[in-house]
């Protein structure tokens, strides 16, 4: 009487009941029959389990650095009036803050590129942002001057000349970019005399189209693609509004 055997699947694994050496022979066709069959599951199993991965790895990478509450104002600061000059000695005023997003970052250019306030982060800040308006709207990108006094238009000009072109300088009279900063939550202290000058604030200032002061990136902020992201949400969120 013919051994009657049954192949059982599960999970892509073929199981046989306990055999005897000698039967393995006659069995052999059913195997082969099912090979075709068992590299195909095998290979779903093993593709399924790339695609996971992979999905899991761009949603982690695709996920914010960090709550956005943590960097976006509550509610976003209107400007008080402030009179400066830019690096080409036009204005600068409120109105200059209307229309695109503004990068603001304080420093002075007698600094290293490595002290608080340099603007070499923000500018790698924006290498990195995709060159696509229909992703990154308009953007301008201001250097404030704390040190007014050496600081003058021209001195700016050769300054910024060494970073991305788009970039604008500003600086203004002691009184002028001391108001301007303590609009921005920053205290400077022209009475003393300082041979290096005032130590600028290592904070980056976003403003939105509104001219408001919407978000703040804090000295712990030294990741320019962790920003450019973080930029790119609060655009998404803004425009939803």
């Amino acid at each position: 009487m013919p051994i009657e055997r049954k192949f059982y699947l599960f999970r892509g694994a073929l199981f046989l009941p306990q055999t005897s050496p000698g039967d393995l022979g006659s069995m052999l066709p059913t195997l082969r029959k099912h090979k075709n069959q068992l590299v195909f599951v095998v290979f779903g199993i093993l593709f399924t389990l790339v695609v996971q991965i992979g999905y899991k790895q761009f949603l982690e990478s695709r996920q914010p650095p960090v709550n956005l509450e943590k960097v976006v104002l509550a509610k976003p600061r209107g400007m008080g009036a402030f009179d400066l000059i830019d690096h080409q000695g036009r204005p600068f005023q409120t109105d200059r803050l209307l229309g695109p997003w503004t990068f603001l970052v304080f420093g002075m250019t007698h600094c290293s590129a490595d002290c608080p306030g340099s603007p070499t982060l923000l500018d790698e800040v924006r290498r990195i942002l995709p060159n696509n308006p229909r992703l990154v709207p308009a953007t301008q990108w201001v250097f404030a001057t704390v040190d007014p006094r050496r600081d003058q238009p021209e001195v700016l000009q050769g300054y910024l000349s060494r970073l991305t072109s788009g970039w604008t300088g500003v600086t203004g009279s002691d009184e002028a970019v001391r108001h301007f900063a303590e609009e921005l939550g920053v205290t400077l202290d022209f009475s003393r005399p300082q041979p290096a000058g005032p130590i600028p604030p290592a904070t980056i200032i976003l403003f939105n189209p509104k001219g408001r002061w919407h978000a703040s990136f804090g000295p712990d902020w030294q990741d320019p693609r962790a920003i450019a992201e973080t930029f790119l949400q609060i655009v998404q969120r803004f425009s939803k509004r």
